[in-house]
């Protein structure tokens, strides 16, 4: 274990153990559609984004009308705010919110059941919460605890020790389903229906890299996964940069890109996320890739929709 993991640990107990107190004596509203929170215990990423935007599609599938609430990180926007992606961009509402907003009606603000009301009253007749198992602004209906196969849960310590924002157990009690990602030791001992998956780089969106180099970069929770999937597509990657979660990029660090990428004869290639935090000036020679979500069993996960669509508010 690393020895400054080691020195934190304690205020990393602390950390959990204040969560785990907020989230127990919390008595937070409900409304009156059903409420899905599809979150983790993690920081950095596990997957939620590309999973809410498929089960969005797949509850519209359904005839329903969902609407998308977060709290918008990385931007600035604090009070309810419904995202529109010809005003905003992501130091407004955050990358996660403008990606959503291309599907369906998205909501930002700290106050999730203020975002749910207004969200109701403009039509919605279900609510996807992307993140916020440690919320206590609104009661969701169902929770969906995402975890990633191969990361796990770190070191198991509470942040600033480890990557948890609050015990694994206990979140893994309050959830109705699990959903793991990828392939990996990890496995929740639960009872509790799990989903696995598996998201990886949609190859209709590779059609134009085909026999080009390709030079790789993203500032996402585990920006590795581009790399990889670039590479388990066929493609050839001849170098990446890896920049912190929610990266703002500067116009020095773009022009360094090009010229990194022009030295190995290259074509610079993002993922969708990092694409949207790019102001529109600095998009030029860069091509976003988009993700594809595979389910394990969609028969399972349809039978665990069609609940959700009948749940209780």
């Amino acid at each position: 274990m690393h020895p400054l993991a080691l020195l934190l640990w304690p205020i990393g107990e602390i950390y959990k153990c204040i969560a785990a107190f907020r989230i127990k004596s919390a008595k937070p509203p409900r409304v009156n559609v059903p409420v899905v929170c599809i979150g983790n215990t993690t920081a950095g990423g596990t997957g939620k984004t590309p999973i809410v935007q498929d089960v969005v599609q797949r509850l519209r599938a359904m005839g329903r009308a969902p609407h998308i609430i977060l709290r918008g990180y990385g931007g600035r926007t604090k009070i309810t705010t419904r995202v529109d992606t010809a005003v905003h961009d992501a130091q407004d509402v955050g990358d996660e919110a403008l990606l959503h907003a291309a599907l369906a009606p998205t909501w930002v603000g700290v106050d999730r059941h203020a975002s749910a009301a207004v969200a109701i009253a403009a039509g919605a007749d279900i609510i996807l919460m992307d993140d916020g198992l440690q919320n206590t602004s609104i009661a969701p209906s169902v929770r969906w605890l995402v975890v990633d196969a191969a990361r796990g849960i770190g070191n198991g310590y509470g942040i600033p020790a480890g990557p948890l924002r609050e015990s694994f157990s206990h979140a893994l009690r309050c959830a109705d389903a699990v959903i793991v990602v990828g392939q990996g030791g990890f496995a929740p001992q639960t009872e509790k229906p799990i989903l696995r998956l598996t998201i990886g780089t949609d190859e209709n969106s590779l059609t134009a890299l085909q026999g080009k180099q390709i030079y790789a970069f993203a500032g996402i929770g585990q920006p590795e996964k581009l790399r990889a999937g670039l590479q388990a597509a066929g493609l050839d990657v001849v170098g990446a940069r890896a920049f912190p979660d929610h990266h703002v990029y500067s116009a020095g660090e773009i022009d360094a890109l090009h010229r990194r990428g022009k030295l190995l004869g290259a074509r610079l290639v993002t993922t969708q996320k990092d694409f949207v935090r790019l102001p529109e000036n600095l998009r030029a020679g860069i091509m976003p890739v988009d993700v594809k979500v595979s389910w394990e069993d969609e028969i399972q996960l349809n039978q665990l929709l069609r609940q959700v669509v009948h749940a209780a508010p």
